[in-house]
């Protein structure tokens, strides 16, 4: 999760390859929501100390599929840089 955090503001900020970026967000979501499940039995604190991360992903995912639907040649002049 650190490592696809750390990438999406790579990805995001960086290179803006909003859709990669997006990707990568997708599969941050996937894993802190799947965390949260099997997590939840067994150390449900734990559990629920991650959902404040999962909604902050979650905005975020909003944020970065809103960039790319109002952008969509922003990731074509990034690469003509």
């Amino acid at each position: 999760q650190l490592l696809c955090n750390g990438l999406w503001s790579y990805l995001f900020f960086g290179r803006k390859q909003m859709r990669v970026a997006f990707v990568d967000l997708a599969a941050m979501w996937t894993m802190i929501w799947a965390f949260v499940a099997v997590t939840l039995p067994e150390q449900p604190l734990a559990a629920l100390l991650f959902v404040p991360y999962g909604i902050w992903v979650s905005i975020a995912g909003v944020l970065n599929r809103e960039m790319i639907r109002l952008n969509p040649a922003a990731p074509e002049l990034a690469l003509q840089r």
